[in-house]
Order: C-alpha cells, then structure tokens, then sequence
C-alpha cells in the first residue's frame, strides 16, 4: 500500500495533488503488509498542487499498529529508500495510422511523479497559417482536464486537443488532424523542473501474530497505524496516526 502522508495534519491524503483524508486503510489479518510511506507537507500558494513532497534522506521510519490501549501489535522498520529515477522524459511520436486518431506525441516520464507540474511547449505543424506559432501549456498530473490544454493550444492549429494520462509516468498529446499534406503539430519541449517524483521509505509489516479478534469494525475494535518519523539529525515524531479495519 502506498500512503501519502501529510506530516502537519498526521494523516493519509490520496496524493500530492488531492488532499481528500483516507477515512480508514484495510489489511488482513495474517498477510505481510508491504507499505511504502511518502511524506508531504502543504503547499498554500498553488490550488493545483494543495501539497509538496518532502525528501527525507537518511531518515528513520517505523510503522506500529497498536491497539487502543497503546499496546503494539506488529512493528516494521521501513529501511528501504524509495529512490526514483530523474533522468530527462522521452518524447516519442506515435503514428497509428488511422483516419481518426492521427499521429500524437507520447511523453514518458522517468518515475511516477508524486507534486508538481510540467510544461509541455507545443509546435505547430503547417496545416494553417497559425501553424508556425507555438504555445505551452502547465500540465498538472491527473488533474489537467483535455479543455485546459485545447485552450493553450487551439491558437495553433485549433481545436480539439486532449491530453491523456494512460498511467502514472506516460502522458499522451493528441492534436488535430492534418489533412491535404500538412505535417502534424509536435511537443517541442518538456520542462520537469517544477516536477517532484516519488520518494520515500519502504517496508513490511507482518500481521501474522496479530489476535484475531481486533477484526471488525474500526469504531468497535480501535486499531491504528502510527508512522514514527525520525529525520537525519532530529528526532523522533508521529507523522501520521491512521484508523486501521483489520480482516480475517
């Protein structure tokens, strides 16, 4: 399971981008429960991306699930670092061939991006008189809708354009198509500098000894899942304290 954590508010957020509270996490009882902990803190100058990632190099992670009563039911040590690659995206054309799809552009990232956005510069191909302009667009990652980037592209060669996420590191631009021996418009450039790719801590957390009964339901039986977060040369704090309904 991957969480987001938000370290001011001690809980689970869905992403860097979405700031919507995980109410509860499930796991079962008897699994190795893989965890991987990212760490954010609040951005309040940019709508689009409400959180920032923090990079906790040389940290120490520990998650507890404990009881109620404070008891600690299974303990990991998320040890290993979550590195991500930061090597420059790779633009590709792809020429499907088709009389209704036409050729795009496909951007491939190099990680998973965690916060941030990218600008995606836009040339015009020579369908039209406006096609020797170019444009860019601020791409935020699944939270740009395909209207957002036909309004910074359509001075080019007009409307529609769209913009797909096909999943977590390859954007897909589609512009309209060239008809009568034109040549199509093409992503000039791609800047990842206000970009931040996941990183963070992973470990497992083995439920195997965990007593049965703690199933249920989170208000009846109370369990939760502490991430204890010790920076390089500070000390030791919960970053997130989440409610946990354990299965059998």
């Amino acid at each position: 399971m991957d969480l987001h954590i938000s370290t001011e508010e001690q809980i689970a957020i869905q992403s860097g981008w979405n700031g919507d509270a995980h109410s509860d996490i499930t796991a079962r009882i008897g699994d190795n429960w893989a965890v991987n902990a990212f760490f954010y803190s609040r951005n309040r100058r940019h709508r689009d991306r409400p959180y920032d990632l923090i990079h906790y190099a040389a940290a120490g992670v520990v998650a507890n699930l404990i009881d109620f009563n404070g008891n600690v039911l299974a303990t990991a040590n998320l040890a290993t670092e979550l590195v991500p690659a930061v090597t420059a995206p790779v633009v590709t054309r792809v020429v499907p061939g088709t009389a209704t799809v036409g050729e795009y552009d496909r951007i491939t990232l190099p990680s998973p991006p965690g916060s941030g956005s990218l600008s995606v510069a836009m040339r015009g191909g020579t369908a039209s008189l406006r096609g020797g302009t170019s444009a860019t667009a601020r791409i935020v990652p699944t939270v740009t809708a395909p209207r957002q980037a036909a309004a910074a592209f359509a001075s080019m060669l007009g409307a529609p354009w769209t913009m797909e996420f096909v999943s977590g590191v390859i954007v897909d631009v589609h512009g309209t198509i060239v008809t009568g021996g034109g040549t199509t418009a093409f992503v000039q450039s791609v800047d990842v500098s206000d970009l931040q790719y996941l990183y963070g801590w992973s470990g497992v957390l083995n439920l195997a000894a965990v007593d049965p009964s703690f199933a249920g339901q989170p208000d009846v039986y109370p369990v939760w899942l502490v991430i204890m977060l010790t920076p390089s040369g500070g000390a030791a704090a919960a970053a997130a304290k989440i409610p946990v309904r354990l299965l059998i």
